[in-house]
């Protein structure tokens, strides 16, 4: 009677949590709304608030302006007609009444004679970018930074038609009428100029200026200033004569519902925070952390190897296992392409000039050196322990970091079981590759993936409540991920100290 009443009491308990788990809405619903036409929206390459991309031969339209656009129209059923022209071009044909929208467009008096204009759906935050071999850094104050660019010798690079705030108006006009302002299609083009020297300033939002110095490599030629002015509104820009005001009113609630369920903060997460955090991942300090992790986790193979006798191509496979396997796989349950590993081999050269290297120490090496090598235990030598924990923090961070750019949602639940799959699923792979499936010291006892996995989680969990701000902070991410990796490391020392294991099953 009583094993009656624990099966009833057991299938009671699942059928509970499937029904739970039934009401959980873990994945988007489908959009139903009826399409009532199209408009022609005129756009252009702003990385990374727009830009194409081309995946697997086919080219797409990302970016998270871009994808809040989309996302609004469809809400308000219309199909947008993309049409890429330089912004100025924009401009011109709005005005001919061959566009009905622009995107990114701030209100001025001047355009609200023309059009009507949607709520805000991101700010642009103006900053200074200038030429480090020709001038010193400009200042932050507005009023101070127009005497500065009135000198001769400045040159100012801006996006034509673009507007730039109005205490910089005289100056540019001056500099307009001296030939000092180089207007340009695109911000890259402003850029490339102050990397040549061209010019020696160019106005530009602080995003699309970090990923263009990031992506090109110009840190060393084009330096930063903040610009101490209000963040301009960016809206979507409506032609009078082809869009009603009540089209638009449905258009603001799109973009309002857009905002209300989550998916703005979904895609700020996707688009926007891992651009802003490239700063620490692309860092020359957090690569050396990652390199040197997964070396010294291949490490544990190469030893493996070379006491059970496997060849060369064994010891590399058996090295590489825990190095690089858990990317893999990783990157293939969330589709990354191209995978990690083929975008940036670091690793893996790193793991095969550790074979060699050990390979050639074991023959040539003195013999009290070699067996002082061979003797040693990865699973208690502090050394390999303490650059293994830097690893397990690093990829804790840097998977939910991978979670939000892969748009894995919810990000509380693929952030941490990214950063689990990473920090042991090479491992694992490697055990069963020499045959000790039965014996793989994460998932008996050793408290490791549960280290990855809370960390991730935490983080995980402020970042989704943090993208649901509008002053959200470059340093705060990064100081709330360095928090992060603080954290694992503090936890993974104490454990390795206190020799805590995890409970049985």
């Amino acid at each position: 009677m009583r094993s009656f009443l624990q099966m009833v009491l057991i299938s009671g308990l699942i059928l509970g949590l499937a029904w739970f788990f039934s009401t959980l809405s873990l994945t988007p619903k489908p959009d139903s709304t009826r399409i009532k036409g199209s408009l022609r929206v005129g756009w252009m390459e702003y990385y990374p608030y727009q830009f194409t991309t081309r995946v697997n031969g086919v080219a797409r339209r990302e970016g998270l302006g871009l994808k809040m656009v989309e996302a609004a129209f469809h809400r308000a059923g219309y199909s947008p007609e993309f049409v890429e022209m330089a912004w100025q071009e924009q401009l011109n044909a709005f005005a001919d009444n061959q566009l009905d929208v622009i995107m990114l467009a701030s209100p001025s008096l001047e355009r609200l004679q023309t059009a009507h204009f949607s709520q805000p759906y991101a700010n642009f935050k103006l900053g200074t970018f200038y030429s480090k071999a020709h001038i010193g850094p400009p200042p932050e104050d507005p009023k101070q930074l127009a005497a500065f660019c009135r000198q001769k010798q400045i040159r100012i690079g801006m996006i034509k038609g673009f507007q730039l705030p109005g205490e910089l108006a005289p100056t540019l006009e001056d500099a307009d009428r001296e030939g000092r302002l180089i207007r340009l299609d695109r911000a890259e083009d402003n850029l490339q100029d102050l990397a040549d020297g061209d010019i020696e300033v160019a106005f530009v939002d602080e995003l699309v200026g970090f990923s263009l110095v990031r992506t090109h490599q110009w840190a060393n030629l084009i330096g930063y200033q903040e610009l101490d002015c209000s963040p301009d509104s960016t809206c979507l820009m409506f032609n009078r004569k082809t869009i009603t005001p009540e089209m638009v009113g449905h258009f603001n609630q799109a973009l309002q519902s857009v905002a209300d369920d989550g998916s703005q903060s979904a895609l700020i997460r996707t688009y926007l925070y891992p651009r802003l955090l490239g700063i620490l991942t692309q860092s020359q300090f957090f690569r050396i952390i990652i390199i040197a992790a997964a070396m010294f986790a291949g490490f544990t193979g190469v030893l493996i190897a070379h006491r059970e006798g496997y060849d060369w191509v064994g010891a590399l496979v058996l090295a590489a296992c825990p190095a690089v396997g858990g990317g893999v796989l990783r990157d293939l349950i969330v589709s990354r392409n191209p995978l990690g590993v083929v975008a940036d081999p670091a690793n893996l050269l790193g793991v095969a000039c550790l074979v060699v290297a050990v390979g050639l120490f074991l023959r040539f090496a003195p013999k009290r050196w070699r067996e002082g090598l061979e003797s040693m235990d990865p699973s208690k030598d502090q050394r390999l322990l303490f650059f293994d924990t830097l690893g397990l923090a690093a990829y804790t961070v840097t998977n939910v970091f991978l979670a939000m750019s892969c748009a894995c949602e919810p990000l509380w639940l693929w952030g941490p079981l990214l950063a689990v799959f990473q920090n042991g699923g090479g491992g694992a792979i490697r055990d069963i590759l020499i045959g000790r499936a039965g014996h793989i010291a994460i998932l008996k006892g050793v408290i490791y993936g549960e280290i990855a996995f809370f960390g991730a989680l935490c983080l995980s969990i402020f970042f989704i409540y943090y993208s649901q701000r509008d002053d959200f902070q470059e340093e705060h991410m990064i100081a709330a991920s360095l928090i992060t990796m603080l954290g694992v490391v503090i936890v993974r020392t104490l454990v390795i100290a206190k020799g805590w294991r995890a409970p049985n099953f």
